[in-house]
């Protein structure tokens, strides 16, 4: 029964280490993953501001087009005003 015992408690020592074992390496797995979390969240708003700047850098090219093409109308309205009011005469 004595031989029975100590194997008995020779298991549950050898058991209890396999735990410990396995909570280390659960606590290092936590903090991988904890570390590549926060690399996440950083690479996350870094996404977000350069999409935020392209969509600034559209919206302001689009500006320029709009201008532009403003620019152009009032140009051709204002030639053919000149054309219509104050025709050039032949010498």
């Amino acid at each position: 029964m004595n031989a029975i015992e100590t194997e008995i408690k020779e298991m549950l020592v050898k058991i209890n280490a396999d735990i410990q074992e396995i909570k280390i390496s659960q606590a290092r797995n936590e903090e991988k993953l904890n570390g590549i979390d926060r690399r996440l969240e950083s690479f996350e708003k870094t996404v977000n501001t350069r999409f935020g700047n392209l969509e600034t850098q559209v919206n302001k090219q689009d500006n320029r087009f709009w201008t532009f093409v403003l620019l152009l109308g009032s140009s051709l309205v204002g030639v053919v005003t000149k054309l219509v009011f104050f025709p050039t005469k032949p010498f």
